[in-house]
């Protein structure tokens, strides 16, 4: 699955056919995910390299902003990139070494 384009100038996320638009927080948390090369990032390496060390956020925020961001992936269909908890380790993307993003 190498369907998947991430454009940072309108953070909109095309898989196949289906495109949405995200908020800048939604489209950098995929893109951490996505990117990531060990699969699996926690929250508190979500909130630095998301939100980074200068700003307080609570913790919990992450997982707001990935119940939206999940909801939103939901439109690129089935066989989209799908956002996978891993209780007590934090998020991935599932297959994410199927996706191809373009730099």
């Amino acid at each position: 699955m190498k369907d998947l384009i991430l454009d940072p100038q309108t953070f909109r996320v095309a898989f196949r056919t289906q495109s949405v638009f995200l908020t800048r927080i939604e489209f950098r948390l995929l893109e951490q995910l996505v990117g990531s090369n060990s699969g699996l990032l926690d929250r508190q390496d979500l909130l630095s390299r998301v939100w980074g060390s200068q700003i307080s956020v609570e913790i919990r925020t992450v997982d707001s902003h990935m119940v939206r961001l999940r909801r939103k992936l939901q439109q690129l269909g089935d066989q989209g990139p799908t956002i996978e908890t891993v209780w007590g380790l934090g998020y991935r993307v599932k297959n994410s070494d199927e996706f191809s993003v373009p730099s």
